[in-house]
Formats: structure tokens, C-alpha cells, sequence
């Protein structure tokens, strides 16, 4: 591979081949070389500046690291040529929610779905910008039709993001219905046992016993080190200690 890098390498700063730029941007790719192959896309695009694949391929090596305020630059270049492709649509919809753009999410996404009607992952994150809006409504009618056509790799996160819904609208037993799936489906997501405990504590005024059970399983599980799993650790023993008293 570090020969068949050098050949191209050499073929693309003397070439106008547009093969040669996607192939080494591929070849830095394969070995984690994202600033490599983000420099390669771009002067591949100042060589074929009208040439949209490039910009698809820039937006989607920023959009696979996180780096979803340059995916969003590459995304929009590509619409204002008029193409109107499902996965940047969708990915730019995407990208928009983690920067915290609810509204341009919706209006991307909700694009996306007349597209690809039957899209879970578009509706989950539709779902999860309407939670961030506060309209749990339009909210749980996303979360619950990605949930009708989920594939399984979502299904754990729309079933998370249900409970939590039904949490705020104080239907503590929905909401357990649906945190229990979550957690069936992927156990690494230990913060979903505390919130199993949250919500018998609150659902249950007087058994408290499960409730102690899922803050006892949450207190005993392996948890990654950090200030979110700290904040519920220390609420986790403050409600049992009250709750033994």
C-alpha cells in the first residue's frame, strides 16, 4: 500500500485526472490519515472546481470524523448546484442537529423523508430536533415511527429517546416500557439502569424497591469517567441513602 501511496501520490500533482485524487484520498483514508486525505479532496476541488463528487466525498470525510460545521459547508455547495442528493440532504440534516440547528435540521430532514419515505434514521433525528424544541408532540410521532420501521442498530437509541420524551410528559411506566427495550437491546448504555431508577422513584411513591434495584445495578456497573456518569453516581447514592432511612 505505501507503494501504491507514493504512485499516486506522484500521478496526482502531475495529473488531471480526477480518479487520481478520489483513489489517494481513499488510500490515506484506509490508513487514518484524515488531514492527508481532506488536503488531497481539496486540491482536487481547486483542480475541478464544478465537479460535485469531490465536495460529496470532503463533506463525507468531515461528516465521518464529527466535524459536522465543515461537512455542513461542503453539503450546501453541493445543493446550490441544484442537486438534490437523499444522503447529503440527510446528512446535512443530520449534521445541523449536532450543531445545534434544530429548525435547518427539520427542514433538511423532513426533505429527506419525501425523498426516502421509509427512513428511520431521518426520523429519529427529526424526532430528536423536535424533543430539542421542546414540542414533545412531533417529537414522539417521529420517535415512533422511526420505531415502527427501525433497522436494529438505531433501535436502542429511538427507544432511549421515547423513554426520555415519556419521562418529561410524567408517563413514568411508558417510559420504563421503552428505557428496559433500550437497555435489552444495548447493555453498554449503563446511564439507561439510573434512569430506570428515576423513573420508578418517581412513578412509585411508596415501593421503592425497584427503584433501589436499578440504582444499586447502575452503582455496581462499569462506567466510563466522566462528569455526566459523575453527577448520576452521586444522585444515585443520595437517593439511596434517603430512600433506606
Amino acid at each position: 500500500m505505501i507503494k501504491q501511496l507514493k504512485h499516486l501520490k506522484v500521478e496526482y500533482r502531475s495529473s488531471r485526472n480526477l480518479n487520481n485524487y478520489t483513489n489517494l484520498a481513499s488510500l490515506y483514508q484506509m490508513r487514518n490519515l484524515y488531514d492527508q486525505a481532506v488536503e488531497t479532496l481539496e486540491s482536487g476541488i481547486s483542480a475541478f472546481p464544478e465537479e460535485n463528487l469531490l465536495f460529496n466525498r470532503l463533506g463525507d470525510l468531515h461528516y465521518s470524523k464529527r466535524n459536522y460545521k465543515k461537512a455542513i459547508v461542503q453539503y450546501e455547495k453541493i445543493l446550490a448546484t441544484g442537486d438534490s442528493l437523499p444522503g447529503v440532504i440527510k446528512n446535512l440534516g443530520i449534521s445541523y442537529y449536532y450543531e445545534k440547528e434544530f429548525k435547518k435540521g427539520i427542514e433538511f430532514l423532513e426533505k429527506s423523508l419525501t425523498l426516502v419515505p421509509n427512513d428511520p434514521v431521518a426520523g429519529l433525528f427529526i424526532g430528536l430536533c423536535y424533543k430539542n424544541l421542546k414540542d414533545n408532540n412531533q417529537s414522539l410521532a417521529y420517535l415512533n415511527f422511526a420505531a415502527s420501521i427501525g433497522i436494529p442498530s438505531y433501535m436502542s437509541d429511538i427507544y432511549n429517546q421515547l423513554g426520555n420524551i415519556y419521562t418529561e410528559k410524567k408517563a413514568y411506566g411508558k417510559s420504563i416500557e421503552f428505557l428496559k427495550k433500550a437497555y435489552q437491546l444495548d447493555s453498554t448504555k449503563v446511564d439507561i439502569l439510573f434512569k430506570i431508577a428515576n423513573n420508578y422513584d418517581l412513578w412509585l411513591t411508596k415501593d421503592k424497591s425497584q427503584a433501589l434495584r436499578y440504582y444499586n445495578a447502575y452503582l455496581k456497573s462499569e462506567k466510563e469517567k466522566s462528569d455526566y456518569h459523575r453527577q448520576l453516581t452521586r444522585y444515585a447514592q443520595e437517593r439511596k441513602q434517603k430512600i433506606k432511612k
